[in-house]
């Protein structure tokens, strides 16, 4: 790195990096206006420019909080942002990787297809300290991981517990440096509001119901079993639906409790042969249960596998926002403690009604929310973890 700062490159994606991603490049060009301004208003209004217009991940509050992370680190002397998913951007920086004291792609370009990058797994050979974000670290895994060895990756940063990374990564663990890197929390986002002084929703949540081929139902179980309201509450719980991250920290700040579970799959393979086949089933037999997916998959498969549960960004928002947590009981990356810094439901919801009960003890769901603010805000946030990143990118010569 050079003393007068460091020279940074941040390789993104604004969606789903295809193969050939013209159409993207074509949306960017709408968006950026540079042929937005050949047609008139009305015509922008149409549902296909609207379609260019659009960001697949807007509603990924994460994506955008660790890219503005890494912009607001000290000490970086240039940074430029190459969107992947224009061609013509991502040709113009590949040329010029070798200009950068350091090279970081980001989740959002290696989180749903990992096609393009692989195919231009050469554009890398010249970038230094190349780092890489695991998006969505339990699909497509042989094809990230033969990235990572294409490419020269230098440093791998894992949203999964450390002992779930060792091992998904062992092969490869001599030639790149494992750096755990969990979601964290945005404070210039999520935050308190001084307007809302009295949260109207009791128990809240919006997101999707997780696929079968997680190989758990307990979450959705969960979430339905709130849903039916038998506790006389403000219950307002939305699913499968996702909102941009200053829609979903309003909503925080109008509900006292979120409920959730950790993120991630049961069954997580190094080849990602269980959430293959188990796909595939699903694919052929839409009306299975969960009895019958790990019947027929996950138990016949002899396949080694270890939980790829994980705390996930949707943990550490309600946290900022002073919103307590109902969630399941888990390990949440060793962070998270259990009656410290969330009210805790078994697995099997049999203690459902003690966790509400603690719930509508309003100091004692005070103090859970005080510690878990005072806890997040003083170690976990996105900027603490860049830094830290930062460290041990510079220490390595």
């Amino acid at each position: 790195m050079t003393d007068g700062g460091i020279r940074l490159l941040l390789i993104y994606s604004s969606g789903v990096a295809h193969k050939y991603s013209w159409l993207d490049t074509l949306r960017i060009a709408f968006k950026t206006n540079t042929l937005s301004k050949l047609f008139p208003e009305k015509i922008r209004e149409y549902k296909l420019i609207k379609l260019l217009l659009g960001n697949s991940y807007e509603a990924l509050s994460y994506v955008i909080d660790w890219l503005e992370a890494f912009q607001s680190l000290k000490g970086v002397k240039k940074i430029n942002l190459c969107n992947i998913n224009n061609l013509i951007e991502y040709k113009y920086f590949a040329k010029k990787m070798a200009e950068y004291d350091w090279v970081v792609i980001l989740h959002s370009a290696t989180g749903d297809n990992i096609h393009l990058l692989n195919q231009t797994a050469h554009y890398y050979h010249s970038a230094k300290k190349l780092t890489m974000f695991i998006g969505n670290e339990y699909d497509l895994m042989e094809e990230k991981i033969d990235f990572i060895s294409q490419a020269g990756v230098k440093y791998i940063c894992s949203q999964l517990t450390e002992e779930t990374a060792k091992w998904l990564y062992e092969d490869i663990h001599q030639k790149v440096k494992l750096v755990m890197m969990p979601h964290a929390l945005n404070p210039n986002i999520y935050f308190p509001s001084k307007e809302t002084t009295h949260r109207e929703i009791d128990i809240g949540f919006k997101g999707d119901l997780y696929p079968l081929w997680v190989g758990d139902t307990v979450r959705n179980d969960f979430l339905l079993k709130i849903s039916e309201n038998e506790f006389n509450l403000n219950i307002d719980i939305t699913l499968n639906q996702r909102v941009g991250r200053v829609k979903w920290a309003e909503f925080l700040n109008k509900t006292n409790a979120i409920v959730g579970a950790e993120s991630g799959s049961l069954y997580l393979d190094k080849k990602g042969i269980m959430l293959k086949e188990a796909k595939k089933f699903l694919a052929e037999n839409p009306m299975t249960s969960i009895k019958d997916l790990k019947a027929t998959i996950f138990d016949q498969l002899n396949v080694e596998f270890k939980s790829g549960r994980a705390i996930s960004s949707r943990h550490f928002e309600p946290i900022g926002t002073k919103t307590c947590q109902i969630l399941l009981e888990g390990h949440y990356n060793g962070i998270l403690q259990a009656g410290q810094h969330y009210i805790a439901v078994h697995p099997d919801l049999s203690n459902l009604k003690e966790a509400i009960a603690l719930y509508k003890d309003v100091t004692y769901r005070d103090q859970i929310v005080e510690q878990a603010y005072e806890y997040v805000l003083e170690s976990h946030t996105y900027h603490k973890r860049i830094e830290y990143l930062k460290e041990i990118v510079e220490r390595d010569k």
